[in-house]
């Protein structure tokens, strides 16, 4: 009904615009929230992934993250119809906010590095890479990493997204033998 009406509006506009005389305009109901797939569990906060394969995921937010993700979604256009937490800026030929697509999501991308003076090509996969090396270098489980990436097995991460060098090796090596004799 809401898009029904909005796009009765835009039509009566248009004929005011035109010259005719428009007594009247319907009126928007209202729409509900949507609710974005943001869970917690004691004091933590997740949010949930849909990946490749339609596959679901957990993937843990920082307390940081999570207060700005509730900022977002409290920000988003009550009138989208996309149920996804990042939408394009502008609205469609029908009048709605879509859901920002890959070009969008490049865009973006392409201004943050240039504003960050970043001169090297930088891609979505980059980053999903760059935070999987990071995350085994500081120690993580790469089971709960490969869980946190969506994947299936560890092979995936050994293979593809870990860029781990001896002196990384090294380094863990140092840690836990230092932290055992505490």
């Amino acid at each position: 009904m809401h898009s029904y009406a909005r796009t009765v509006r835009q039509f009566l506009a248009w004929c005011q615009r035109e010259g005719e005389e428009v007594k009247g305009q319907p009126q928007l109901p209202s729409l509900p929230r949507r609710v974005l797939d943001v869970h917690r569990h004691e004091r933590r906060t997740f949010l949930r992934v849909r990946g490749k394969g339609a596959k679901e995921r957990m993937v843990p937010l920082t307390p940081a993250l999570a207060r700005r993700v509730e900022r977002a979604v409290r920000g988003l256009a009550t009138d989208a119809s996309s149920d996804r937490l990042f939408l394009a800026l502008r609205r469609t030929p029908g009048g709605d906010f879509a859901a920002l697509t890959l070009s969008g999501i490049l865009q973006l991308l392409r201004s943050a590095t240039q504003r960050a003076g970043i001169t090297k090509r930088v891609h979505p996969h980059l980053l999903r890479h760059s935070f999987a090396t990071e995350a085994m270098r500081r120690g993580m489980n790469p089971i709960q990493l490969s869980q946190i990436l969506g994947h299936n097995s560890l092979r995936m991460i050994e293979r593809t997204y870990t860029h781990l060098n001896v002196t990384d090796a090294y380094d863990a090596m140092i840690k836990l033998l230092s932290t055992e004799r505490t």
